[in-house]
C-alpha cells in the first residue's frame, strides 16, 4: 500500500511537472488565434528584430516570435546576436562536465536550430554598442551596424570573480559550456591520477554549488572525493523549496560533503591553497589545500553592450527596469529586456532561472508582434512550476505543485522534463535519445 501511496505522487509529480513545461506553449498557440488589429505600421516591411543573446530568454523569443502568425504583414526579419556558435541547455552543464551526458544532449549549434525557420537568422559576434537614436547595435568585428526596430535585450550573465582574491587565475568557473569542458578535463585527469584523497574546494552553496558538488562526489566515488563546501551564509540553498533542500543536505551528508557555513574564501593560491575565514573568529585566518577550486558564487549582468542605454532606467544590479509588457521604462516601446538582465517592476523577487527566462520569452514575443501590429500587449505572469535538482548519478530532488520526489524516480523525471523543454522538435529528438538512456546512470554508486 504503500508503495503504490508513493507511485501515485511519483506519477503525479511527473504529470505536474510535464504539463506545466507544456502550458505555455499550449497557452501562445491557443492566444495566436486570438483576433488581433489590423492597423499595421506605415513603412516597417516586415520590420527588423534585434535580439542581444542567444541564451534561453533570446532562443525562445525568436522561436516564439518566427512562430506567431503575421496577419495582414510580411514576417519580419528577426536576427540572433551571440559570441558564441551554439545553445547551451544550462541545467545539464552538471552532467556534461562529470560525462554522464554527451555534448549533443547539452548544446546544439544554432545553425541546425534555426534551420528552416522563416525569418530568423544568427549573427556571431560579440554585441559591444547599442544606438538608439539611430537604432542601431554594433557587432565587434563586423563592419555594418544591425538595424532595428524592436531590440530585445537577452544576453544574460557572467561570473563575479572580483569577489575572491586569484580565483581568476587560480579557480575554475562554472557557468557556461567552456567552463563545464574545462572541469571535464581537469576532473578527467584527477579520477586518472594516483592520489588516493581527492581534495575539492567550491565556492558558493546555492543550486549550483550544491548540484556540483554532489555530481563531483557521484563522478570520484565517496570513498576518493573529499568534497568542502564554502558558504557564506547559515544554510545552503536558502531559496529552495523545503523539499529539495532536505533531500540534498541527505545526500551531501551521505557522500561527506563538508558545507562550512558563515565562511568567506578569502583568497585562492596558485598552489591550491584556499584561504578562508569564519565568522565570529575576528581575524583567525584558515587554509584548505585543493587539487580543484571551483566558484560558483556570484554573477553579474552582462553589460558590455549595454553602453548605449545609459539613458534607461536600471536597478542596483544593473538591471533594465521594464513594466508589466516587458518594455524598458522610457524606451519609448521599442526595447524590451527579459531574463537576467531585466527587473520587473513589482515582481523583484523572480528567480534567476531559465523558467522564468522562457516564461517571458513567449511574453515578450508576443508584445512585440503586438506592438508592431498596433494591438494590445499582455501583462507578464509568472506562474511557479517547481523545481528540480540533479545530486550527482542516480541521485536527484523534485518538487512540483506541493509533491516531493527524489532518487533515481526525480532523475528519470527530471531528465523527461528536460527532453520536453528543448527548444525545438529535433533538438528534442536528439536530446531525448541521450537524456533517457539511464540504464548505466542508475547503476552508478
Amino acid at each position: 500500500m504503500k508503495n503504490c501511496r508513493h507511485l501515485r505522487r511519483t506519477l503525479l509529480a511527473l504529470w505536474c511537472a510535464l504539463n506545466g513545461s507544456l502550458a505555455f506553449t499550449h497557452i501562445s498557440r491557443a492566444t495566436t488565434g486570438l483576433r488581433m488589429s489590423s492597423n499595421v505600421q506605415d513603412g516597417l516591411d516586415g520590420g527588423k528584430i534585434c535580439i542581444l543573446g542567444g541564451g534561453f530568454a533570446g532562443l525562445y523569443t525568436a522561436l516564439k516570435l518566427a512562430e506567431l502568425p503575421w496577419k495582414n504583414q510580411q514576417q519580419p526579419k528577426i536576427t540572433i546576436v551571440d559570441p558564441k556558435d551554439k545553445f547551451v541547455f544550462q541545467p545539464l552543464l552538471y552532467e556534461y562536465a562529470t560525462e554522464t551526458l554527451d555534448l549533443a544532449a547539452v548544446a546544439a549549434p544554432y545553425r541546425d536550430l534555426v534551420r528552416g525557420v522563416a525569418g530568423l537568422e544568427v549573427c556571431q559576434g560579440r554585441a559591444v554598442g547599442v544606438d538608439l537614436a539611430a537604432k542601431e547595435v554594433e557587432v565587434e568585428g563586423k563592419e555594418d551596424k544591425l538595424a532595428y526596430d524592436k531590440l530585445v535585450v537577452a544576453l544574460g550573465t557572467t561570473p563575479l570573480l572580483s569577489t575572491v582574491p586569484g580565483a581568476d587565475r587560480n579557480a575554475l568557473t562554472f557557468h557556461t559550456l567552456e567552463d563545464a569542458y574545462k572541469l571535464r578535463q581537469k576532473i578527467r585527469a584527477l579520477r586518472a591520477s594516483d592520489r588516493g584523497t581527492i581534495k575539492v574546494v567550491i565556492v558558493g552553496a546555492s543550486y549550483s554549488g550544491v548540484e556540483l558538488a554532489g555530481s563531483l562526489v557521484s563522478y570520484f566515488g565517496r570513498s576518493r572525493a573529499r568534497v568542502t563546501l564554502i558558504n557564506r551564509g547559515s544554510d545552503i540553498l536558502r531559496a529552495a523549496k523545503i523539499g529539495n533542500k532536505k533531500a540534498s543536505e541527505e545526500v551531501l551528508s551521505k557522500g561527506g560533503v563538508v558545507v562550512l557555513n558563515e565562511t568567506e574564501a578569502m583568497d585562492v593560491n596558485e598552489d591550491g591553497r584556499v584561504t578562508i575565514l569564519k565568522k565570529g573568529d575576528g581575524e583567525d585566518l584558515q587554509e584548505l589545500q585543493s587539487d580543484l577550486v571551483v566558484i560558483t558564487s556570484g554573477t553579474k549582468v552582462n553589460t558590455l553592450a549595454l553602453d548605449g542605454l545609459t539613458g534607461l532606467p536600471k536597478n542596483k544590479a544593473g538591471k533594465l527596469v521594464v513594466g508589466a509588457s516587458l518594455k524598458v521604462k522610457g524606451s519609448g516601446g521599442d526595447v524590451f529586456a527579459i531574463g537576467d538582465n531585466a527587473v520587473v517592476s513589482g515582481m523583484e523577487d523572480l528567480p534567476a532561472t531559465a523558467q522564468v527566462a522562457i516564461q517571458q520569452a513567449d511574453t515578450a514575443a508576443w508584445n512585440i508582434r503586438a506592438s508592431m501590429m498596433g494591438s494590445r500587449p499582455i501583462p507578464f505572469r509568472f506562474a511557479e512550476l517547481g523545481e528540480m535538482l540533479t545530486l550527482g548519478g542516480p541521485d536527484a530532488s523534485m518538487s512540483s505543485f506541493g509533491i516531493d520526489i527524489k532518487g533515481p524516480v526525480a532523475t528519470v523525471a527530471r531528465r523527461l522534463v528536460y527532453s520536453v523543454r528543448q527548444p525545438t522538435n529535433s533538438q528534442r529528438v536528439k536530446a531525448g535519445a541521450n537524456l533517457l538512456d539511464i540504464r548505466g546512470l542508475l547503476k552508478t554508486k
